[in-house]
């Protein structure tokens, strides 16, 4: 969860709560693309003066919790000042990062009070051990996109391989968080490696294959809120969703079919494979009248 709601058998100044009063804790977080890194500048500040004191002390610190679930990413940022910058190999992240600031107690402190209780706390102390959560402020929840782009050409976001059901014909998609699979049966799969080695019908085998799986994807982005929420996070979906973008086309429109939108967003490979294969033809036409002449 971006933002902690949970309850605790102490007051904690929290937007959440009214366990203070007049008194807050904001935090902001900035980031950049360095080359192979992520920069964060996090950005703390309390108005709260038993707080700043114990900040100031030692006896607690600012951490931004950060988590990523699609790489399982997850690390605590502990620090003093107002302002703190943090960087992270750009690999460590992809898509969704969730980010929490939090300011903790460091060291064990023995009759806690302050001045901004809520009057339900008057008179009350409370013993905090190292780990307690002083304050909480809201959460962010940044999309981190890999710049360093394996996803730069929306065919790179499709795999094929052989299905391995028995007897098998045909192709299905499938969508898994990376890429969308197209699931060949076997002698369909043998005669795609074996075409695929031609360099020259590579364009041909674009519109054969990968043109009716997007087609089929897309319908996808015309679900209803929760079942884009659901699928948000994968790669293959931000990819589509970017070079939708770049081309400025309403995926969500009932207007417009999937297989208009697919054809604009693969650049419309039946011309081009139309060229290939004319292309290819003539140039067997040519060898073959050469080769009879001969």
């Amino acid at each position: 969860m971006v933002n902690s709601h949970r309850l605790y058998p102490y007051p904690v100044l929290s937007e959440a709560s009214d366990d203070y009063v007049d008194t807050k804790f904001t935090a902001g977080v900035e980031h950049s693309y360095v080359t192979g890194f992520i920069e964060f500048i996090f950005t703390a500040d309390t108005n709260n003066e038993e707080l700043n004191q114990l900040i100031e002390k030692g006896s607690a610190k600012i951490v931004f919790h950060l988590e990523c679930s699609q790489t399982g990413f997850r690390e605590a940022i502990a620090f003093s000042t107002s302002t703190f910058k943090y960087v992270v190999k750009e690999e460590y992240l992809n898509g969704k990062l969730q980010i929490c600031p939090f300011i903790i107690v460091m060291q064990p402190i023995e009759q806690y009070t302050n001045k901004k209780f809520n009057t339900d706390y008057s008179g009350f102390a409370f013993e905090l051990d190292p780990g307690c959560v002083l304050a909480v402020a809201p959460g962010y929840e940044l999309m981190i996109e890999k710049h360093k782009d394996d996803l730069a050409t929306i065919p790179s976001i499709f795999y094929i391989t052989k299905n391995s059901a028995k007897d098998f014909q045909g192709f299905e998609v499938t969508v898994p968080q990376d890429r969308i699979g197209i699931l060949l049966g076997e002698k369909e799969y043998e005669n795609y490696r074996r075409l695929n080695a031609n360099a020259s019908i590579r364009g041909l085998l674009i519109t054969l294959l990968i043109f009716p799986a997007l087609a089929q994807v897309l319908q996808i982005f015309k679900e209803d809120e929760e079942t884009l929420e659901e699928y948000s996070n994968y790669r293959w979906f931000r990819s589509i969703e970017k070079r939708a973008q770049e081309l400025k086309l309403n995926l969500r429109s009932s207007d417009t079919s999937e297989l208009y939108l697919a054809q604009q967003i693969l650049d419309f490979p039946l011309l081009s494979s139309l060229y290939e294969l004319s292309d290819t033809l003539e140039f067997r036409d040519t060898y073959d009248d050469g080769d009879s002449i001969s």
